[in-house]
């Protein structure tokens, strides 16, 4: 709370003072010159938010299983009437949420070279009650941009990142579990970083080279390389991008997933790579294909533990660094279609979208999953709707734990959709 205090009276502080300077913009301008000082250096755009989010489930159709336990016992989950997936989802706390949201953006030009962004979302869950587990806020941006030159720009802070059609983008590059999902926590990504932006030469390929940072207290936690390019043809275009990061591991982390971890063990390093190809035609059809895979990596399958995925972390575990590479690997094909780029009769319908996800291909555990995307403008208030299907498959029963590791029951695979609806508006 104290943090965030800190950060409103901050943002007041530089509103006070960009409009003091505006207004000692109006007594000093001269003949020709942009009086309002503020109007001219400083964009700033507040964005209310209404987010529902519905959870369903498969019928009842489902064999249970208890797991290894004695084998004299009943079997307690027997004909409960719900499914297996949504037995698992009530022992873990899953729920329908809604939530009243509040984006806070701005941009401010510093010198001809240099501009802040800063971007927070303050969130009232469910009920406005006033205790502290039913607010929070999180800093989606906060970066100072340095323009050097015509081609290179340097970023500092809390960065957006978005080079990908993907919405699953976020889950391999950069080491993220986090993923653009609707819904899910975004992509944060701080760092310092270097662009290059070839435009004023006419070469179509550029880049973003940094290095990600953590508190632990502050220390390494990545670095990065993103080449991405496009080539115009017509009024179609061909581009795409690939990553590649040097992500460290602290033993610290990893020492409660692996108890044989020696003393002597120290921090570890692994790679991650992700690619991605997309064909714009006529900006109406945007199909694209995304992939990704992690290699040198031991620790929870960052695939299946995002914070709208059914197991969260409880498996796949990967112990074997020498497998990470088929066990991690992940798929995505999608299509985006804007509607309103056809015909002006469909202008409120800005985006139709479906995107089918393959993660785990060479692990015992699978996930299969679908989103897809709906968005519709009327006059200034934006609709959404998005659905994001999360299906587990296994080759064999798993155990399935809670937070304390105690078995909850055994299945080969779970299936859980989650439906979302936003109302947003921004003045």
């Amino acid at each position: 709370m104290r943090r965030f205090l800190l950060t409103v009276l901050l943002l007041l502080l530089l509103g006070t003072l960009l409009m003091a300077q505006a207004g000692v913009g109006d007594v000093n301008a001269e003949d020709g010159e942009d009086e309002n000082f503020f109007e001219k250096n400083v964009k700033f755009t507040f964005t209310l938010t209404n987010d529902f989010m519905f959870l369903t489930f498969p019928a009842a159709t489902e064999e249970y299983i208890v797991g290894n336990i004695d084998e004299d016992l009943p079997s307690f989950v027997d004909n409960l009437g719900m499914g297996t997936t949504e037995f698992f989802a009530d022992k873990l706390g899953y729920k329908d949420t809604y939530w009243i949201r509040t984006d806070l953006y701005l941009q401010a030009s510093l010198t001809p070279k240099a501009t802040l962004y800063y971007l927070m979302a303050i969130r009232v869950l469910n009920q406005d009650s006033g205790i502290q587990d039913d607010f929070n806020y999180l800093i989606l941006q906060c970066e100072i941009e340095q323009k050097i030159g015509d081609m290179y720009k340097l970023r500092m802070g809390r960065l957006i990142e978005k080079y990908s059609k993907s919405r699953f983008f976020g889950r391999i590059a950069q080491g993220g579990s986090d993923s653009h999902v609707f819904g899910r926590t975004p992509f944060v990504n701080d760092a310092v970083e270097i662009t290059v932006n070839s435009d004023k030469a006419k070469f179509p390929l550029g880049a973003a080279i940094g290095m990600k940072y953590k508190y632990k207290p502050i220390d390494y936690s990545a670095l990065y390389v993103t080449p991405h390019f496009e080539f115009p043809f017509g009024k179609n275009s061909f581009g795409g991008y690939y990553t590649y990061s040097l992500i460290k591991q602290q033993y610290e982390d990893l020492k409660p997933l692996f108890p044989s971890f020696d003393d002597d063990d120290h921090d570890r390093f692994y790679h991650a790579m992700e690619a991605e190809l997309a064909f714009n035609f006529g900006d109406i059809v945007t199909p694209y294909a995304n992939m990704g895979f992690l290699m040198d990596y031991v620790g929870v399958a960052p695939h299946f533990s995002g914070p709208r995925d059914i197991l969260r972390g409880n498996e796949p575990i990967i112990d074997d660094s020498t497998e990470s590479i088929s066990e991690t690997m992940t798929t995505a094909f999608g299509i985006s279609l804007a509607p309103s780029s056809i015909t002006g009769k469909l202008d409120f319908f800005k985006e139709a979208l479906a995107e089918f996800e393959f993660a785990g291909m060479g692990n015992d555990i699978k996930a299969n999953n679908f989103y897809g995307h709906l968005r519709f403008e009327i006059k200034n208030i934006t609709f959404h709707y998005g659905l994001y299907r999360n299906h587990i498959v296994s080759d064999e029963m798993i155990n399935l734990n809670d937070s304390g590791g105690n078995i909850i029951l055994a299945a080969d695979e779970l299936n859980i959709f989650e439906h979302f609806i936003r109302i947003t508006t921004t003045f």
